[in-house]
């Protein structure tokens, strides 16, 4: 027998059986490759879509010594042009599609995200319907902020258009960094902020397929933003 497999029953390689590629897909994205355009950001590849407005999001390469200080990778999602009409909004998104399942390993999401402003500002970071449509979509699992109806992080899941929600308690500030995770099946959510758990749900989480993303609208007359510093997936597969 190799060295480099354990004994045992199966030939599984000796590292984490988290990392095992037969068991578990594993996506990370630094944002220190790719290009700013759709299909084409991070080393991922994410997509670029215009929701709603008139102005058509677009993405920045972040340079700043303030905002990649210990960060090696910074792009920033923005819902338009400088004085787009309110309700302007854009996604970052991938394609690879996700059901959640309450009879394997949980679905994990990360992300490190910061906002340049927190004014009149809609962001959700999470899972959303394939077709990726505006706000929290007809389907989804997410973490959102909704300036126009709470200044504070809220967990919420969305199954055919009907939603759960649990406020985060953590009031999001300006030019600031935060960790958002996310732990899901398709009958428990657990949300967490700065590696603190913060609230879970456990009805309205949905069926359908879902696909990994970012989501940023304006409630102005003004452009509005997230910056991403990196993102991560941990999703069960069936592999032989």
């Amino acid at each position: 027998m190799p060295q480099f497999y354990r004994p045992g029953g199966s030939n599984v390689p000796p590292f984490d059986t988290l990392a095992d590629p037969r068991r578990f897909s594993i996506l990370v994205d630094d944002f220190v490759g790719g290009s700013t355009e759709t299909g084409e950001v991070g080393q991922l590849g994410f997509n670029i879509k215009q929701i709603a407005g008139d102005s058509g999001p677009d993405v920045d390469v972040i340079t700043t010594a303030s905002v990649v200080l210990g960060r090696p990778g910074v792009v920033q999602l923005n819902t338009g042009a400088t004085t787009p009409a309110a309700a302007d909004e854009g996604a970052l998104y991938l394609q690879g599609a996700v059901a959640l399942d309450a009879s394997t390993q949980p679905v994990y999401l990360a992300a490190g995200v910061r906002f340049p402003s927190v004014a009149s500002v809609e962001f959700n970071f999470g899972l959303f319907a394939t077709a990726v449509n505006a706000g929290r979509d007809s389907d989804s699992v997410t973490i959102e902020l909704d300036t126009s109806a709470s200044t504070k992080l809220t967990g919420v899941s969305v199954a055919s258009n009907t939603a759960s929600s649990v406020d985060l308690g953590v009031t999001a500030a300006a030019n600031t960094w935060y960790t958002l995770e996310i732990i899901a099946t398709s009958s428990w959510v657990g949300f967490y902020v700065d590696g603190d758990f913060l609230g879970e749900l456990t009805s309205n989480i949905p069926t359908a397929a879902l696909v990994p993303g970012f989501k940023v609208a304006t409630e102005a007359n003004a452009e509005k933003s997230v910056q991403i510093d990196f993102f991560c997936q941990r999703m069960p597969v069936s592999r032989t």
